[in-house]
């Protein structure tokens, strides 16, 4: 991306804030980068409500983050309206999916080119309003 901003608190709209990783400002919208922090195996898959953990011979369910990254985007979506808004949730090298993952999850070896800086294209005039209005309202 252009420009990032880390730790960002964003009204949930009910009174409280949730934190976003990482905002990343593309040439063509934003990007939510949200760091899920789950050793070992993963088996998931887009809509599905829990997915394992699998730690040696210990298992563990967690709800679906698909579900909060999904909620997250509407509410940075729903104040920059026309300007698009995307999310990814990224895993580190700790992370492994034996049978596969949902288009949404990245890591180090996967890392989708719309988040890489071509220093050819230049950020649209809408998205670049976009982003300082988001920065006016961030907490963090």
């Amino acid at each position: 991306g252009f420009k990032q901003k880390s730790n960002v608190q964003w009204p949930d709209g009910l009174g409280q804030h949730f934190l976003i990783d990482r905002l990343i400002l593309r040439h063509d919208g934003i990007t939510l980068l949200v760091y899920k922090r789950y050793p070992g195996k993963i088996f998931c898959a887009d809509n599905i409500d829990d997915w394992t953990q699998m730690l040696g011979l210990k298992s563990y369910r967690f709800k679906n983050p698909l579900d909060e990254l999904d909620f997250q985007v509407k509410a940075i979506s729903n104040y920059i309206p026309n300007v698009s808004v995307n999310g990814f949730l990224f895993f580190d090298h700790l992370t492994e999916f034996p049978k596969g993952h949902p288009d949404r999850i990245i890591h180090l070896k996967k890392i989708p080119e719309e988040l890489k800086r071509n220093k050819h294209d230049k950020v649209n005039a809408s998205v670049m309003a976009a982003w300082k209005n988001l920065l006016l309202m961030v907490k963090g």
